[in-house]
């Protein structure tokens, strides 16, 4: 993903109405739209203004998982409103989340939020959030390794040493990601847009569907974007704490383990990021054959994804349609399958890119 759309992403021009460039991103389609992101903005202040009076709705619920869709919702289009307004919503934004956290204390998801510091929101407070993690999901290593990253930025090298220990003895690796697309899905279940049908035909004109968007369409959309600006942990710490073991194989052991879990994770950013460092890691290891195998049938399924997006309209992806009750690898399996693509690659297929092909041969990516 581009630094540019990355950016948009995660500064929230998603949650003011950015559907096409939603669906754009998702389906790797970003070459048919040509949006200039400020005017798409600026012609939405009426969605803005519909999304966050839902939000005031949805924090009448009082649950957590209301309150926290809430709180992210009254902060969605902030360059668009007055100074006043906006500061009115922070400060709901705030009292929302607080009340989030209050009663969820014991749901891991409103945990792992406050945890990834929820888009800088005041009321979330790090350490407290990983302690709650820590008792809700003791099993799960995403959860030791987001300890990890926590440790290594207050230079408390024991807690960076006991919660590598505890992420390489975990049984699983979660990022929580497809839950929040669920809660975020169900959360606006209520939401109504009030497109009218010129509109919703002119959309389809401009988006290349063939028919006009339903209610349905618009929710589904509208929560996907906030799903792909769900704050993830970084995988950097962990990068330099295995880039660093060197002739420690106690701890190369350890990273292989934890790189294990994570590449089982129906996640194609935790499988890629995964099967990278392990085809790099275990150049010399007795798995590394097996994981440069893993790693080509990785590109091979990516491969695949790319030609069927460039192929099909944007709503044709069984992650659009079947969204949130697939996961994203489960979804590009289904998307497979129904073309008629083998989902294992051919003896000696490889990808077609030089560096991806290095690293499935030797593990590393050419020295030029």
């Amino acid at each position: 993903m581009k630094e540019r759309t990355k950016n948009i992403l995660g500064y929230g021009a998603l949650l003011v109405g950015g559907i096409a460039l939603v669906i754009a991103i998702l389906t790797g389609n970003t070459n048919r739209f040509d949006i200039n992101t400020e005017d798409y903005a600026a012609s939405n202040l009426t969605h803005t203004l519909l999304t966050q009076q839902f939000a005031h709705e949805l924090a009448k619920k009082n649950d957590a998982r209301s309150s926290m869709v809430a709180s992210i919702l009254i902060g969605s289009g902030s360059a668009l409103i007055p100074v006043s307004l906006k500061k009115k919503n922070e400060t709901l934004a705030t009292l929302w989340m607080q009340s989030a956290i209050k009663a969820g204390q014991n749901d891991a998801l409103i945990a792992w939020y406050e945890a990834t510091n929820c888009y800088g929101n005041k009321a979330c407070k790090i350490e407290s959030a990983i302690d709650r993690l820590k008792k809700l999901d003791p099993e799960n290593a995403a959860v030791h390794l987001l300890a990890l990253q926590y440790a290594q930025t207050n230079n408390d090298q024991a807690e960076v040493e006991a919660a590598f220990l505890r992420a390489a003895n975990s049984r699983y690796y979660g990022s929580y990601f497809h839950e929040y697309a669920k809660a975020t899905y169900l959360s606006m279940s209520d939401w109504r847009l009030g497109k009218t049908n010129a509109e919703r035909a002119d959309d389809a004109k401009n988006w290349g569907l063939e028919k006009p968007l339903s209610d349905e369409d618009y929710k589904k959309i509208q929560a996907l974007g906030m799903a792909i600006a769900f704050p993830m942990p970084s995988f950097q710490s962990l990068t330099d704490y295995c880039d660093g073991a060197k002739n420690k194989l106690d701890r190369i052991e350890a990273c292989i383990k934890i790189l294990e879990l994570m590449r089982n994770e129906n996640s194609a950013i935790s499988k890629a990021i995964a099967l990278s460092r392990l085809s790099k890691l275990t150049i010399n290891h007795p798995k590394g054959l097996q994981f440069r195998e893993e790693l080509r049938q990785y590109y091979w399924m990516q491969e695949n994804q790319n030609k069927l997006n460039e192929m099909r309209s944007e709503f044709d992806s069984s992650y659009i349609q079947q969204w949130p009750n697939l996961t994203e690898w489960e979804s590009l399996v289904a998307d497979m399958q129904k073309a008629g693509i083998p989902l294992t690659a051919s003896k000696n297929w490889l990808p077609d890119d030089k560096n991806k092909r290095s690293r499935v041969l030797t593990g590393l990516d050419p020295k030029n």
